[in-house]
Parts: C-alpha cells; sequence; structure tokens
C-alpha cells in the first residue's frame, strides 16, 4: 500500500508491539481521528470554544487510557522501583502543550477538511458523510 503524506503533524511516542519498539507516531494519522476532526470543524465554524472543546474529546476517545497507545517513562536506572515509572497514554502526551496543539490545529483546519475529502474520493471504505 502507498505511503500517504499527511499534511498536518502533531508527533508523540507510542510503543509498536509487533516491532518490540517505542515509536514515534503522527496522531493524525488515525483516520478516524482525521474524518471526525474534518466533521467538527464544519459543524463549528463560527464556534472556537466549542470547537476546541469537540477536538479534545476526539482526542480523548481515540488516544486516552487505550493499551495500544501507551508507554511507561521510568528513570534511568537498571532496576527502578514501580513508583518511580509512569504510564504515559498518547492524550497525555498531546495535553501537555494543549494551548499549541490546538493553535496548531487551528493554523491547519483547511488541510485538515480538504484531506479528509480527498480520501474520502479515494477510498470508498473511509466512510461516508
Amino acid at each position: 500500500m502507498e505511503r500517504i503524506k499527511l499534511p498536518v503533524v502533531w508527533n508523540v511516542y507510542h510503543y509498536n508491539s509487533n516491532k518490540r519498539k517505542i515509536e514515534i507516531h503522527n496522531v493524525f494519522n488515525h483516520w478516524r481521528f482525521i474524518e471526525y476532526s474534518a466533521k467538527a470543524i464544519k459543524k463549528f465554524k463560527d464556534d472556537t470554544k466549542a470547537l476546541e472543546e469537540q477536538i479534545r474529546k476526539e482526542l480523548m476517545y481515540y488516544y486516552w487510557s487505550k493499551y495500544e497507545w501507551e508507554v511507561i517513562i521510568s528513570p534511568f536506572t537498571t532496576n527502578p522501583k514501580d513508583d518511580e515509572c509512569i504510564k504515559v497514554d498518547v492524550y497525555s502526551q498531546v495535553m501537555l502543550n494543549w494551548d499549541k496543539f490546538f493553535e496548531y490545529f487551528l493554523a491547519h483546519r483547511k488541510d485538515i477538511v480538504k484531506f479528509d475529502k480527498e480520501m474520502r474520493k479515494k477510498y470508498d471504505y473511509y466512510g461516508k458523510s
């Protein structure tokens, strides 16, 4: 399958259990997140606060507290104790810089809608709106 160049990038860490390693993941490389983000952009085009809340909810729905999106952060010691380690999901990583993320999102909302539209044309299974 061909690689698709995404017009927006916001990278986080994520554990790839198939490769058994931590990788960098673009949160916008999730088709449903893109699809529902585009719908929210259209629905709340005149209400930035409502759009912000909806995008936060979408991000939470797709990336919050799910095993496949979690990594463990621990101190760099040979045997860290359990209470020294923390579990961090993709949602938490984005929320660390929420203001900057949403500012970036707003600046690229036309790109998100355009990309969503292109994907709908290219792939039948991508969903209908």
